[in-house]
């Protein structure tokens, strides 16, 4: 290598090959989302990705998803558990609209989780940039998704059940968005 001045590997391969990628870029629009979905699925091992920007180079939602056979796996025991009576209906953000959808005065509903959608609000929205940059959580994702779960809880028809994760009686979180998460979880 050495003698033959700068290499350039293109990203694709970058991600197909890579045990660690490392980001060092500024968020520009260019750069806004560069890694998302397909940039996962290329991804054909689990690399440990460092994110050394400010948010926004990497889109959280679709890191949280089920990237690896592991974490499907998981999901399709879950799903298989629940039996044939059971049926599955994923919502990742617009939960309010869905149970208007859904609920019927003879069958139960039950979301499991309240903590996963929050979470995919939070990272979706504007919020956990706000929190990671130390400002106040003032997103307008999570305050209308939230708010329409509240005004449609009372008036649906039949039984509600609702499952959260108690992430608020621990220790205090260290990193800014865990804590204005938590925060958000609580209320």
């Amino acid at each position: 290598v050495q003698g033959l001045g700068p290499l350039y590997t293109p990203f694709d391969e970058v991600l197909e090959t890579s045990d660690i990628i490392s980001l060092h870029c500024p968020l520009t629009p260019a750069t806004r989302g560069m890694i998302a979905m397909p940039e996962f699925r290329k991804m054909k091992r689990k690399p440990l990705l460092i994110n050394t920007a400010r948010g926004g180079l990497v889109v959280e939602k679709d890191a949280a998803q089920a990237l690896d056979e592991e974490m499907a796996e998981r999901i399709r025991r879950h799903r298989a558990r629940r039996g044939p009576r059971w049926t599955t209906v994923e919502e990742p953000y617009e939960l309010a609209a869905r149970l208007a959808a859904e609920a019927r005065p003879s069958r139960p509903v039950l979301v499991d989780c309240l903590t996963l959608w929050l979470s995919n609000l939070f990272f979706a929205g504007a919020a956990a940039t706000q929190a990671e940059a130390g400002r106040a959580v003032d997103c307008a994702l999570l305050a209308r998704e939230t708010q329409a779960l509240l005004d449609a809880l009372p008036a649906l028809p039949g039984r509600i059940l609702l499952v959260s994760n108690e992430i608020g009686w621990g220790v205090v979180p260290m990193h800014p968005v865990s804590r204005s998460f938590a925060d958000e979880q609580g209320r």
